[in-house]
């Protein structure tokens, strides 16, 4: 069976080129990528890519609905269209099916995490003179949604040391990144996942969002929900975790157990299977 995904960032888009790979990697199928050979199979990643007119068994990838037009009716109008939708979190499978999608013709699948790279942090904490705060993406953007207003607030709190990958780290440093944070933050309003939630976890690092944005609710422990769009008490919540040292909580074994406990069935194997599964399905009908 020959699956043809459609991306226009397939050599540059940090997260599509991950997907990709792991389609390669892990697929019973032969992976294709923007071909123009007829195929069982077209997968838009993301969903408002267009497909080839000759495409037939449509599905696509449904991360979060912009907050403007034309996508975010878009996100909606080329849902009802398709014969499937894999959606990142719970929140937007459940604004598809609100829009009118079939409930059959959608289903959460949450990206993996590769937990043999993603290894668990060392509980040994060194001395800080700074609270050290990660960020993963660019602290400048053109989008809204991802509030950099906030995030250059929390860059001058005078206790705070950022540090962002800004596109500058390889998949490979990705997990050393991480291993030396005290916080992770993520400061959108709206959003799909995101990746930065379970790969924090996965590693024992708390991440700070905001509630109700993307998959935050669907993970607890080590996951800090700020009531949305309240930026003096994510900027509080901040402050405690350095001045009362919060952070050292998190540092403990028992709670980094914990906190990685919660992504362990999210493996980037258990990501294309899902796939897999309902492509299947789809060509069988």
């Amino acid at each position: 069976m020959k699956i043809n995904i459609i991306c226009s960032e397939a050599n540059g888009g940090w997260i599509y080129t991950q997907f990709i790979e792991q389609f390669k990697k892990y697929s019973k199928h032969e992976i294709l990528i923007n071909s123009k050979e007829s195929c069982d199979i077209y997968y838009a990643l993301p969903y408002y890519e267009p497909f080839p007119k000759n495409a037939k068994r449509k599905t696509a990838w449904f991360s979060h609905q912009e907050t403007k037009n034309p996508l975010k009716d878009k996100f909606t109008i080329v849902g009802k269209e398709l014969d499937f939708c894999f959606s990142h979190s719970k929140k937007y499978e459940g604004v598809l099916i609100k829009s009118g999608v079939n409930a059959e013709k959608i289903k959460q699948v949450m990206p993996g995490v590769d937990l043999e790279k993603f290894t668990q942090r060392s509980t040994q904490l060194e001395a800080r003179d700074k609270l050290v705060v990660g960020y993963i993406g660019r602290h400048y953007t053109s989008t809204n949604r991802k509030n950099i207003a906030l995030l250059q607030k929390i860059m001058k709190l005078p206790f705070v040391e950022l540090r962002a990958t800004e596109g500058k780290i390889s998949a490979d440093q990705m997990p050393s990144f991480y291993a030396d944070l005290d916080l992770v933050v993520n400061t959108a309003t709206t959003e799909g996942g995101p990746l930065a939630i379970i790969e924090s976890l996965a590693v024992g690092v708390p991440i700070m969002c905001y509630e109700d944005v993307g998959v935050a609710n669907e993970f607890n422990t080590g996951c800090l929900r700020i009531p949305f769009n309240n930026e003096n008490i994510f900027l509080a919540r901040i402050e405690d975790f350095w001045k009362v040292g919060v952070y050292k909580h998190f540092r403990k074994k028992n709670m980094m157990d914990k906190m990685r406990k919660q992504v362990e069935l999210f493996t980037p194997e258990r990501f294309v299977s899902e796939h897999d599964k309902i492509w299947e399905a789809l060509v069988k009908k």
